[in-house]
């Protein structure tokens, strides 16, 4: 950015919240019984969508108006939830789900995710050798991504193959777990 001028600038920009950075966050909140508040997290159909698969599974979300930039502040209550069954295909996200449900109830089944992404297909092999790598057990059963732990995930060194756009939210993710 190039400011030319010799008025000095004063004033305050809202930075949006990020849906990639959202919705680990919000499925992170059901490694907990005790409530959570998001701030920030954008207005978003995935962020609805996330919000009403876990709602529809004994969540209690709060979506606290819209607060500066038009984000929302989120406060969640996982401690009814007994497990997630996602039947959500269609959201890639839903795959943030299985490491947070593993590691509260040793096991977890998810659709798997079909959903794309308009800069083309992305896989979520990386999610899988992570939850591997922690040590759960990844299993296919028809369309569903059953994991299973025999006792609880386990912090390991994980050497990602590639830098990619997600490294980010996974290592946000593993460090949660």
């Amino acid at each position: 950015m190039k400011i030319q001028g010799g008025i000095p600038l004063t004033g305050e920009i809202w930075i949006s919240g990020a849906k990639n950075s959202a919705l680990p966050c919000i499925a992170a909140t059901l490694l907990t019984k005790e409530t959570i508040i998001l701030k920030n997290v954008p207005h978003l159909t995935d962020i609805s969508n996330m919000v009403s698969l876990m709602r529809n599974q004994g969540a209690q979300i709060a979506v606290n108006g819209a607060t500066g930039g038009g984000n929302n502040e989120l406060t969640c209550n996982s401690v009814s939830i007994q497990t997630v069954a996602s039947t959500v295909s269609e959201m890639r996200a839903s795959i943030y789900l299985l490491g947070p449900l593993v590691s509260r109830f040793g096991s977890a089944r998810i659709r798997l995710p079909i959903g794309g992404c308009p800069i083309g297909a992305r896989g979520i092999e990386l999610h899988l050798d992570l939850l591997t790598a922690l040590g759960a057990t990844i299993d296919i059963e028809e369309d569903y991504l059953v994991a299973t732990a025999a006792s609880r995930l386990k912090g390991a060194v994980f050497t990602f193959p590639k830098v990619s756009s997600c490294f980010f939210r996974l290592v946000l993710c593993a460090i949660i777990v």
